[in-house]
């Protein structure tokens, strides 16, 4: 009879439908017993089995969104999570810090405190300690102070913290005089010119057990007493510069010799980034240091005629233009070889002579400007006329050198000292 009542029911339509329902009844109440602590699952299930008595509730459940089930601590801890960091860029070029929050200003007030820190190659240097020094001086300094009383002055100094303070403070506890006694001889002269006498709490001690207990340096105190003498304790390291520090005349320089060359902006970025420009093709570094260079050292060209230009005025003269001008570092002046003098300017002179030749009546220099602009139908020569503000003289430059003159033989050149 079963067996009939089951064919029956497989005959009977929506019968398969119903059998699909109690499959998927059965996993979902196998989900809520296994998240049987997540209230909100168990009302979404009990919602399910009611929109299960519609007539098409099999198309219905494929539609219906079922909220996932909330992953438990425990089961996160047995999950391999992977976390996709957000991409930063390109790393910074230059040098790495090894150390994060260790750089040189850190370090430096790290060891005026007298703390644990990294040092520049990355290495740990511990902090100093106070040590027990047993004087062996006959003044037995080690019974004068006690060790309680050394403790509390090693401890203090190092509390500080700062140099330019414990500059000042190591100066109130050491007294500097001049030397009473001079010890003179011819071969090994004495280099001391200081006497100095060392106190711990108003005792005095030895420098020994002085340099011992705060645990320095001689050097230490001899860089602290001089800064007194120059009436400045402040700490100039690492703040001046170097020797070949590049100064902001300079700089400014370079920026504008920068800004003289052509640029443009790429159409690929010019949305992200407007204020991105691009030099032209061929626009190398070389290329640009050597017209900065050329445009700072001016060459000039001529023939060794003394009376126009080997002379001391034309010399005077370009050293005076050096000396006022803000760009020119120097000024060179070089002569071409007798016999071989020819230049580009000879050639406009050759055109104007050819021209005043020809010419029978030359009154006024109007008529030879009139000349020097017609004598070429093409490049004709540009001619700019001088006045008399234009000319300047070398004699009050003349008074202020020594121009001596000497027979020299040929080949050599004329001295002129200053």
């Amino acid at each position: 009879m079963v067996e009939k009542a089951m064919a029956m029911s497989s005959d009977i339509p929506g019968t398969s439908g119903l059998e699909k329902r109690e499959d998927t009844n059965s996993e979902l109440q196998n989900s809520c017993d296994k998240f049987s602590d997540n209230d909100h699952l168990k009302h979404n299930i009990d919602d399910i089995e009611e929109f299960e008595d519609s007539d098409d509730s099999v198309n219905d459940f494929d539609q219906q969104e079922v909220p996932l089930p909330e992953i438990t601590e425990a089961e996160t801890n047995n999950t391999n999570i992977t976390i996709v960091e957000k991409y930063k860029g390109r790393p910074k070029k230059g040098r790495k810090i090894k150390h994060e929050g260790q750089d040189r200003a850190k370090r430096k007030k790290l060891t005026n405190s007298n703390k644990q820190y990294y040092s520049a190659k990355g290495k740990l240097v511990h902090p100093k300690e106070f040590v027990e020094y047993i004087c062996p001086c006959s003044m037995e300094c080690h019974q004068k102070v006690s060790i309680e009383e050394r403790r509390q002055f090693f401890d203090h100094y190092w509390n500080l913290g700062d140099y330019n303070v414990q500059t000042t403070y190591l100066s109130t506890c050491v007294r500097e005089e001049k030397k009473k006694r001079a010890h003179t001889a011819a071969r090994n002269p004495e280099k001391r010119q200081f006497s100095r006498q060392y106190f711990i709490n108003k005792h005095l001690v030895c420098r020994n057990m002085f340099v011992k207990t705060l645990q320095i340096s001689t050097k230490r105190i001899n860089t602290s007493l001089c800064k007194i003498r120059k009436l400045s304790t402040l700490d100039f390291r690492c703040v001046a510069g170097g020797h070949n520090k590049i100064s902001d005349e300079q700089k400014n320089s370079v920026i504008s010799h920068i800004n003289k060359f052509p640029r443009y902006k790429s159409h690929y970025c010019r949305m992200k980034k407007d204020k991105q420009e691009y030099l032209t093709e061929g626009t190398t570094l070389t290329v640009m240091y050597k017209f900065y260079k050329d445009e700072n050292n001016l060459i000039l060209w001529s023939d060794s005629c003394g009376g126009q230009n080997r002379n001391i005025k034309m010399v005077l003269l370009l050293k005076c233009a050096v000396e006022v001008s803000t760009h020119l570092k120097s000024i060179e002046l070089r002569f071409l070889v007798s016999g071989h003098s020819f230049l580009p300017n000879h050639s406009d002179f050759g055109d104007v002579e050819c021209v005043l030749k020809r010419q029978t009546k030359m009154y006024s220099p109007e008529d030879y400007i009139q000349v020097m602009k017609s004598c070429r139908r093409k490049h004709p020569i540009e001619v700019v006329s001088m006045e008399k503000k234009n000319f300047v003289s070398t004699k009050m430059l003349e008074k202020e050198i020594i121009n001596r003159k000497k027979k020299l033989r040929r080949g050599e050149d004329q001295l002129v000292e200053n």
